[in-house]
């Protein structure tokens, strides 16, 4: 790892531990690492175990750094932006007890410069799909035509998710992308989430940040898919191997819901609908461009 990438690391998350143990990786395994293989990332990294796919994204970073610059775009939403790196290294520590990263196929996103984060909330450019749980009267007039582009949006954990600071985000993204990305005439924002599960106002506060953050979005519809939830809510606490995940579709609850932590008022709120015969999932909403 050349000095730019052992400067940015203590920026992004990642600690000297982990910076050693994929510099080990590297070394021990060229032949994957080469300057073909990084250019390649989008393929190189699938047969790459948690520690390599670490490696492969931190080697990347000077090529996208320099991408960045020839745009001019600012070293802070470099930054920022790749924070997610050490977020999901976290992430896969707690969950799987593994050093590294396991979701590359996430971060190749960032590596492509097709996703940014803009203060508080990450803008990814996509071209919008209906699923076809979309609501009827959203399939005879969609409010953003199949294919048009729009800006996916999506929450990293770690940070409070208030109001005030969403509204900046939303505000930083319609100077961001005109300015850098000139040719991208993006038609409206996008976001498919368990924050958008229509049934979560039956137990979280109007007030809350979660149902504020949903009234942004026109629901586009709902799918009961509920494994996001519990897995920003509790994992590692409630398992996701696929007998749990299997048990948790049909019935919507884990086994061990008693058992789970009630550490804050969403947690309680939550376990109560649950306990009564609630449902978790995802939702989908559109903001159109103003």
């Amino acid at each position: 790892m050349n000095d730019y990438i052992k400067s940015i690391c203590p920026l992004i998350g990642i600690d000297g531990e982990l910076l050693s143990a994929a510099e080990k990786y590297a070394a021990e395994n060229p032949s994957s690492f080469t300057a073909e293989k990084i250019a390649d990332f989008k393929n190189s990294y699938k047969k790459l175990p948690p520690i390599g796919q670490l490696a492969l994204a931190l080697l990347c970073l000077p090529n996208v750094k320099a991408e960045y610059d020839k745009l001019g775009i600012p070293e802070e939403i470099f930054i920022k932006t790749f924070t997610d790196i050490g977020i999901w290294c976290k992430r896969n520590q707690i969950n799987k007890g593994e050093i590294g990263l396991n979701r590359f196929g996430w971060i190749k996103n960032h590596l492509s410069m097709k996703l940014f984060r803009l203060g508080r909330l990450q803008f990814e450019i996509i071209d919008i799909k209906y699923l076809p749980v979309v609501k009827r009267e959203v399939k005879r007039n969609p409010p953003i035509p199949k294919g048009c582009p729009v800006l996916s949006v999506h929450i990293a954990e770690g940070e409070p998710m208030g109001d005030e600071a969403c509204s900046e985000s939303f505000r930083q993204a319609e100077e961001f992308f005109p300015r850098y990305f000139t040719d991208l005439d993006f038609k409206g924002y996008y976001c498919a989430s368990w924050l958008l599960w229509s049934r979560n106002r039956e137990f979280m506060p109007a007030e809350g940040n979660i149902v504020k953050f949903m009234n942004r979005f026109q629901n586009i519809g709902d799918i009961y898919f509920p494994f996001q939830t519990f897995e920003r809510l509790w994992q590692p606490l409630v398992k996701t191997d696929f007998f749990s995940n299997i048990r948790l579709f049909i019935t919507g609850k884990p086994k061990n819901l008693k058992d789970l932590p009630e550490t804050s008022s969403l947690h309680k709120a939550a376990k109560k609908y649950l306990d009564e015969g609630g449902r978790m999932g995802t939702g989908m909403g559109v903001i159109l461009r103003k």
